[in-house]
């Protein structure tokens, strides 16, 4: 069985061998294209798995994408006093409809 709590783990697992594919692809490329204009045989090898392990990695990036970041408490005692504050002001706005 699945653990749904270790999902989004291994999505940011996928979503960084993808990163890293596409890295590699296009390493893969500008040395294709330095090879080429050196005129060194054996370059459309160079192209073929450049290309390839680049949309490898570009279908895993694009497929499992990173979660989003979780929410930081920097300010969370400003926003705990302001919830505070909105609440006495709510009721004082009742108070004076009722009047």
């Amino acid at each position: 069985m699945k653990d749904p709590a270790n999902q989004p783990y291994q999505h940011m697992q996928i979503f960084k061998v993808g990163t890293f594919f596409m890295v590699i692809g296009v390493i893969i490329l500008v040395l294709f294209a330095v090879a080429s204009r050196a005129d060194i045989d054996g370059t459309p090898g160079l192209l073929f798995w450049g290309l390839l392990i680049f949309i490898l990695g570009f279908f895993l990036w694009r497929r499992f994408p990173a979660p989003p970041p979780e929410p930081s408490n920097r300010f969370r005692i400003l926003k705990r006093g302001r919830r505070r504050g909105n609440g006495a002001h709510e009721d004082e706005d009742m108070d004076i409809d009722r009047d």
